[in-house]
């Protein structure tokens, strides 16, 4: 009786070993699977980056006054793909940690991608401010069909576009608007 009982409580222990086994194995594949797709992302970030890095060099090495629009394109494109998953301002942030920058809550998704992918000297904070705000216009206004670059162009170029964002829908395009109501 006593070596039955033994064996009983040896198979029992090896069942609970194997449960806590097999418990081990499916959390070690759970956390595979979220590093997986964790280092997955970090690779689609990673290469979109290195896109829009390429055609920043591009621009930077072409005398055409109209080489900022693969520029321009590229990084709009990248946000883009990301807005269209829901996920901009969390890649964008993802973006600015790979590159080991700082991350700014006021920060949007376009500024944050030039950050990580223009060259500091020759895109400071204030250009880096205009380029975001004329994408940020075409965001809002650009018909999905027309082209980033001849967008830009017929609504007057980069200024025009960046200036036409903080009137209409800048920060204080609110304030300018219940202004007007009350000198109604």
């Amino acid at each position: 009786m006593i070596g039955t009982c033994g064996h009983l409580s040896n198979l029992l222990k090896l069942e609970f070993d194997s449960r806590d086994y097999q418990l081990g194995i499916q959390f070690a594949i759970d956390r595979s699977k979220i590093l997986a797709v964790v280092l997955l992302n970090t690779n689609r970030i990673s290469f979109g980056l290195q896109r829009v890095r390429t055609a920043w060099d591009d621009c930077q090495a072409s005398r055409d006054r109209n080489a900022i629009y693969g520029y321009l394109t590229a990084v709009y494109g990248l946000v883009a793909w990301w807005t269209a998953e829901g996920r901009e301002i969390e890649r964008a942030r993802r973006a600015l940690r790979l590159v080991r920058l700082e991350i700014s809550d006021r920060e949007d998704p376009f500024a944050a991608i030039i950050r990580c992918t223009a060259d500091p000297a020759k895109a400071d904070k204030r250009t880096r401010s205009k380029r975001s705000r004329v994408m940020r216009y075409a965001v809002a206004s650009k018909p999905d069909s027309v082209p980033l670059d001849q967008f830009i162009r017929r609504k007057g170029g980069i200024n025009a576009c960046a200036t036409r964002f903080s009137r209409r829908l800048g920060r204080g395009a609110a304030n300018r608007s219940e202004r007007a109501v009350e000198k109604r």
